[in-house]
């Protein structure tokens, strides 16, 4: 994908040289094959599910590589301007060359910091657009406030030619306002400034509030919103990492009670599972880890048997059996730390 997006970069300043089309092909070639292979693997109605989180990227997929197809197949069969010198057709043609550079944003998927400060940026577009229409009734208010005061001055004020161009009528004021407001350049207003004292103090305070406290609000306003987001976002995977907990503890529940040594009376049960039973059980826990998007290394399952038996009985627990599991999934965590450290103070004081 950045590879795709540096080779667009060059071609745009270097766009004689004839190679940059290949370079693009075999990159269109390369998603295409890509998305043919998740539509055969995932299904095309699981690939567009709706409900499914990744929804958006494949559709925004699907988009892009089929308007790089088209692309490629009207080039092959009407030339590279779609057979028309500089009409209509040329102009959509160039619309669905320049949209290439879409296929950068791919990259965000991928990146997980990244996809939330772009999620929380996009969703702060909602509290910037309230900033906006504030905005734009703070210049208003203060563009009718000038028009009417300083707007039509009279022919023998000295100042009557800037004052009319830069505050003539409310659109105009508002204008000048706002490139006061983007930057506070006060050069052109230093001779009125001087001989108008009222004006001045107006200006300044327009600035101050205007400019800085603008650009402040904007910036609290679109921190708190990526704060709130990602918070929300902390609080999902929370919620997530509890169902997975608990959808493995169910499994391993169900999967230590199917075992031949646990069909049998109570008094067999409650000794434990042999350690071959449980082994056998490892390549379908091993399938559950893979469809939860759990991170293992598949030689730890087989060593983390003797884990599950300390003691060295050669039986493991139910208990054991779960709780192994789920520390696995789970990885280290403070409370894990925590019971590590109690055991060993338990058998300092033993000994």
């Amino acid at each position: 994908i950045v590879a795709n997006a540096i080779v667009i970069g060059l071609e745009t300043d270097s766009s004689n040289t004839e190679a940059w089309d290949g370079f693009e092909n075999a990159f269109l070639f390369v998603f295409a094959g890509e998305l043919i292979i998740k539509l055969l693997v995932y299904t095309p109605a699981d690939f567009f599910e709706y409900s499914s989180s990744d929804f958006s990227w494949n559709v925004f997929d699907f988009l892009i590589v089929s308007m790089g197809l088209m692309d490629f197949v009207c080039s092959t069969i009407m030339g590279p301007s779609g057979g028309i010198g500089g009409g209509g057709v040329a102009t959509v043609f160039r619309i669905i060359r320049l949209l290439r550079i879409l296929r950068i944003f791919r990259i965000v998927k991928f990146l997980k910091q990244l996809y939330m400060l772009a999620f929380g940026f996009a969703l702060a577009a909602v509290a910037v657009s309230w900033v906006t229409f504030l905005m734009v009734f703070v210049l208003y208010v203060c563009a009718v406030v000038l028009v009417r005061t300083v707007g039509h001055a009279p022919k023998e004020d000295p100042h009557a030619e800037v004052l009319h161009e830069k505050f003539g009528s409310v659109l105009i004021a508002m204008f000048t306002l706002f490139e006061l407001m983007a930057s506070p350049n006060l050069s052109d207003f230093q001779d009125v400034i001087w001989d108008r004292p009222c004006m001045a103090l107006f200006i300044f305070v327009f600035v101050i509030f205007g400019s800085f406290g603008m650009i402040a609000l904007l910036t609290g306003v679109i921190s708190e919103s990526m704060f709130d987001k990602n918070n929300i976002r902390m609080e999902e995977e929370r919620i997530e990492r509890e169902n997975t907990r608990k959808l493995l503890i169910l499994t391993c529940e169900r999967l230590f009670d199917e075992l031949p040594s646990q069909a049998q009376d109570e008094e067999t049960r409650g000794k434990g599972a042999h350690i071959w039973e449980v082994l056998e059980l490892l390549p379908e826990i091993a399938i559950l880890f893979e469809s939860e998007g759990i991170d293992y290394a598949f030689q730890d399952l087989y060593q983390m048997l003797d884990v599950m038996d300390p003691d060295g009985s050669g039986t493991i627990s139910k208990e054991e059996f779960k709780f192994c599991i789920v520390q696995m999934a789970e990885g280290v965590r403070p409370l894990l730390i925590m019971r590590i450290y109690y055991a060993m103070e338990t058998v300092r004081r033993q000994v």
